[in-house]
């Protein structure tokens, strides 16, 4: 019985990093589904989360399959090199570690003011970066969050940012 109880369990696991895809304007964009709620990215595997790779600026949508988007997963753009700017909707809630991790064309960077977490590394080596202004309801910013942003000039951090 215990065997049994370890595989269903196994394959429930499964199941619920299944990845799923939606088309919204140009892009397809993969998400994860949590509850009631969307999370953008392909389930932590370095994998592209939009589909083609983003050019110029992009608007992150609100909703995918039917659920807010509450969340950017890991790595969700890593190497998105012509990503030149991304606008956040304030149903995001949490910027996975390395969710934007070298993209050195990013030049501008809008956070929706629902993001509360912004994951390690989450901006690590954008180079393209010169200032962001990071909204009061941001409680905790990841080690390494803009690190390697060597045209960043400037950061505005809220008294809200506690860790």
């Amino acid at each position: 019985m215990r065997k049994l109880t370890m595989v269903a369990a196994a394959f429930a696991v499964t199941l619920s990093l299944k990845a799923d895809k939606e088309k919204v304007g140009d892009y397809e964009w993969t998400y994860q589904i949590n509850g009631d709620t969307a999370e953008i990215g392909n389930g932590g595997n370095w994998a592209a989360a939009v589909s083609p790779a983003p050019t110029g600026a992009i608007t992150i949508p609100s909703t995918l399959g039917g659920r807010p988007v509450t969340g950017i997963g890991y790595a969700a753009f890593e190497n998105c090199h012509n990503l030149m700017g991304v606008t956040i909707p304030d149903s995001v809630t949490s910027i996975g570690n390395y969710a934007f991790y070298n993209c050195s064309g990013l030049t501008d960077v809008s956070i929706g003011n629902g993001v509360t977490s912004i994951g390690w590394e989450a901006f690590s080596a954008c180079s393209g970066l010169t200032s962001v202004t990071i909204p009061d309801s941001v409680t905790s910013i990841g080690d390494g969050a803009f690190a390697d942003c060597t045209g960043l000039k400037s950061v505005t951090i809220p008294d809200s940012v506690t860790s």
